[in-house]
């Protein structure tokens, strides 16, 4: 991918996530770049998609201030993809919740 000139994926908005790992003398600049032209699609469903892929692989290049200052977060956040992150984000969280809990009563059960 870094080898590819990025040119190949910007014409192509289903491409466009890739673009982010072409080869540039300017990396940030390219980023700037495939954000404006996701910018641009007009299905919101499709942009959403495309935003939050590009914004995942551009982790692996960027720092995730720099692409949270470049690409728009909230389109990023009606993706499905971005939803379903955020799922098992929140399972996650009430899982450990649980076992917080559990804990605590484990503790107290036996503390006296």
């Amino acid at each position: 991918m870094w080898e590819q000139d990025p040119a190949i994926f910007l014409d192509n908005p289903g491409l466009l996530p890739l673009a982010v790992l072409a080869r540039s003398d300017s990396p940030e600049t390219l980023l700037e770049q495939v954000a404006e032209r996701v910018d641009r699609i007009e299905n919101t469903e499709q942009q959403q998609g495309i935003a939050a892929c590009t914004g995942i692989l551009a982790g692996l290049r960027f720092e995730k201030d720099l692409i949270r200052s470049i690409l728009r977060a909230d389109i990023m956040r009606g993706s499905v993809i971005y939803q379903e992150i955020l799922q098992e984000g929140r399972q996650e969280g009430r899982k450990e919740k649980k076992k917080e809990k559990k804990r605590k009563q484990f503790y107290l059960l036996h503390a006296n």
